[in-house]
């Protein structure tokens, strides 16, 4: 909700195909519905537990303990956009 409503970042899940069905009812319980595959490539900052694309914050997991260094790391991307 912060990157969406101070850095006036979109936010979509990526989602593998099969995942799709689980993650919508999921998101959807919580008002939010994007969602992207893989395979459209879409541009953007991701965070990902792998390097495989450009503009990447890579972490194990999102949790509280490294939730200040990712929106630090958003907030770089910020400049590029």
């Amino acid at each position: 909700m912060i990157v969406s409503q101070e850095l006036s970042y979109d936010v979509v899940l990526e989602a593998r195909k099969e995942d799709v069905d689980y993650y919508f009812s999921l998101l959807k319980r919580k008002g939010w519905f994007d969602f992207v595959l893989p395979e459209w490539r879409e541009e953007g900052v991701r965070i990902d537990r792998e390097l495989n694309y450009p503009k990447t914050i890579q972490v194990d997991s999102i949790k509280c303990e490294n939730t200040l260094n990712i929106l630090g790391q958003l907030k770089g991307f910020e400049k590029w956009n």
